[in-house]
């Protein structure tokens, strides 16, 4: 569960803007690929050539936007000494992440990674192996799941729930298109929904994703990030992105998405409903 950082935030204008701000941008990402590096090192000024012996040094990410993507990459990197408000390494290998302030650090699929004296305020480690997690300050939560060698990937009530509509949804299926044969479009539309909503059911309850799957990956030196520690680390990314401009197209394109989707189905249905 990630924490609601927006709750440690003082009666202070100013940072209640900077977060409105930073919300604006949150799907905005940068990615970083072995096809997309060389730009951003000429851009950036980025020291390396990404070889073990002279990895790409990531000492320098303003002017990015807030999410950093790094995926599908073999090159050697290390971030250092950077305030991040999101980092997600998917499919990678071969990073070093040390002396940053992270609001959120995502690591899926990664191998020899080295995540260490870092401050972290919500972390998820999936399916990696031979990384090793070091002397970091974590929140009780993040600490809590390291200690207890699990990460989940949904609330359990939730999944419990939407498990007990599945077969509901079936059974109004079954019965449309059974028993009110002039109805028989919608049987195949709750037919049609109930697919894919299993699908992604089923996705997000796989269980629980071990931190040490592979039990090469070592944790060791972690601590407790203070509450106070806390604040000011929030309070210090706020700061951090205080360059970013509005961006209300990104902002409300779910919405807009959303409820164009709902329209457009809403409409089918009232289609055949009177033809």
């Amino acid at each position: 569960m990630k924490p609601n950082n927006s709750l440690i935030l003082s009666d202070n204008t100013r940072e209640e803007e900077l977060l409105k701000k930073l919300k604006k941008h949150q799907y905005s990402k940068t990615d970083i690929t072995d096809k997309t590096i060389e730009d951003l090192q000429a851009m950036m000024g980025w020291q390396g050539t990404g070889t073990e012996m002279d990895p790409i040094i990531l000492d320098n990410l303003s002017g990015l936007k807030p999410n950093i993507w790094i995926h599908r990459s073999s090159l050697h990197y290390i971030i250092q000494e950077v305030t991040i408000f999101k980092l997600k390494c998917t499919s990678t290998q071969n990073i070093v992440i040390e002396n940053c302030k992270i609001n959120e650090l995502e690591v899926d699929g990664c191998y020899n990674m080295k995540i260490r004296n870092n401050s972290i305020l919500w972390l998820k480690f999936l399916y990696s192996k031979e990384c090793v997690l070091e002397n970091n300050s974590f929140t009780s939560a993040t600490l809590k799941n390291l200690e207890n060698n699990y990460f989940d990937k949904l609330y359990p009530v939730l999944v419990k729930i939407l498990y007990g509509v599945m077969p509901l949804l079936a059974l109004v299926a079954y019965l449309i298109f059974t028993y009110v044969i002039f109805m028989w479009y919608m049987g195949l539309l709750f037919l049609g929904l109930i697919a894919p909503l299993f699908y992604v059911i089923h996705k997000m309850n796989e269980g629980r994703k071990r931190t040490k799957e592979k039990l090469e990956n070592k944790l060791s030196g972690n601590s407790l990030l203070s509450n106070d520690d806390r604040k000011n680390i929030f309070r210090e990314i706020l700061e951090n992105y205080d360059y970013l401009g509005g961006n209300w197209f990104r902002y409300y394109l779910p919405i807009f998405f959303s409820v164009s989707v709902g329209l457009v189905i809403a409409l089918i249905i009232l289609y055949f409903l009177y033809l």
